[in-house]
């Protein structure tokens, strides 16, 4: 698995996506089965439940949607049986005050409550999964929508997952029941949309499925080619941010234009308009002949050249990028003179991959 987080601004400290392939669980049960369903020590997380909120930033606003995903794995080799996770909305930090998120699409749907039909507001969606054999796994995602306003937050601490089962007997041969809880550590801030967007997509649309902006550069998200179908919604973000200023294309010079980043947890399309004029020498010259667009990875400050997907046979960019250029072509937008990449992105099922450019 590679992990490529993009860290550079504090921008994680926002868009929040780390260590999430676990909790989204594309990867498998990935831990075999030792002697205890699930432990706890004292002052740790259980290690068989996970809770966590994506993606880590959220465009404002009516008709965006965030993603909850709490995930049980069964570390013995005994099975749970009368195996339920619950599931708290997060909040601002009053349990009372849930109302202002709303549960609007849960899966498994057939296994859960009170989420049938309608959007429901209920602050515990409460999911029954019967037997869950040893190393097994039994997920729950919730697609929710909020009026927290932007520039505010969800509280991470706020969204519990609580997990109850019964495994073996006791001495008089009933159940012996089991509860552990788990609390989401990720906060989710309510962005703009402008130059900051999250959301969470059930299907393309017409038009981008994210479209920021800043310094006059354009980052869309155009589509995914698939969707996460195990999950309520496949959450995905972008954005445009101002150039960090030790940021350096290819170590020889520092870059000049804008900072775009997408994050995206399936293969997509993602499309930069880059004005020429925050190009180095701000001239036509710098046209998309001559113009290299770079890419970031975890921490780094050093990019690394991109090339086309016909170049790389329509795979990721090595040496270990996750990118290649469809098209880099000249355009205008009024009397703006812009270069435009269409960009593939693989985001290959692993952790949402995430990708920062700049040129």
């Amino acid at each position: 698995m590679r992990k490529k987080l993009l860290v550079i601004c504090g921008l994680f400290a926002l868009v929040g996506t780390i260590a999430v392939a676990a909790v989204l669980g594309i990867a498998g049960v990935g831990k075999a089965a030792s002697k205890n369903t699930c432990t706890q020590p004292t002052g740790q997380p259980p290690d068989c439940l996970t809770v966590k909120v994506f993606p880590g930033q959220l465009t404002a606003g009516a008709g965006h949607q965030g993603l909850i995903v709490a995930k049980f794995i069964n570390q013995g080799s005994a099975t749970a049986t009368h195996t339920v996770i619950k599931v708290t909305l997060p909040h601002q930090g009053d349990p009372s005050a849930a109302d202002n998120v709303t549960a609007v699409s849960v899966s498994p749907q057939a296994l859960c409550s009170p989420l049938f039909g309608p959007p429901v507001q209920a602050a515990i969606i409460t999911c029954s999964f019967g037997n869950v054999a040893g190393g097994g796994t039994a997920k729950v995602s919730i697609a929710f929508t909020t009026t927290v306003a932007k520039g505010l937050k969800l509280l991470g601490e706020t969204i519990e997952a609580t997990l109850t089962y019964a495994e073996g007997n006791d001495n008089n041969g009933s159940p012996t029941n089991d509860s552990f809880n788990a609390f989401g550590g990720n906060d989710i801030s309510l962005v703009d949309g402008t130059s900051l967007g999250g959301d969470c997509a059930s299907s393309n649309v017409n038009g981008p499925l994210i479209s920021t902006s800043k310094d006059g550069q354009f980052t869309y998200v155009d589509s995914l080619t698939s969707f996460l179908t195990d999950l309520a919604c496949t959450p995905i973000a972008a954005g445009t941010l101002t150039n960090p200023p030790n940021l350096t294309c290819g170590g020889t010079h520092k870059c000049t234009t804008p900072l775009s980043f997408a994050i995206l947890p399936t293969t997509g399309q993602a499309t930069l308009y880059i004005p020429v004029s925050s190009l180095a020498n701000g001239t036509k010259a710098a046209g998309p002949n001559k113009f290299t667009l770079y890419w970031f990875p975890e921490g780094g400050i050093v990019g690394t050249p991109l090339m086309t997907c016909a170049e790389t046979l329509d795979k990721a960019t090595p040496p270990d990028t996750d990118t290649c250029i469809v098209s880099q072509t000249d355009t205008k937008i009024g009397k703006d003179q812009y270069i435009k990449d269409v960009l593939k992105i693989f985001g290959v099922g692993t952790s949402l991959a995430d990708s920062g450019f700049a040129g």
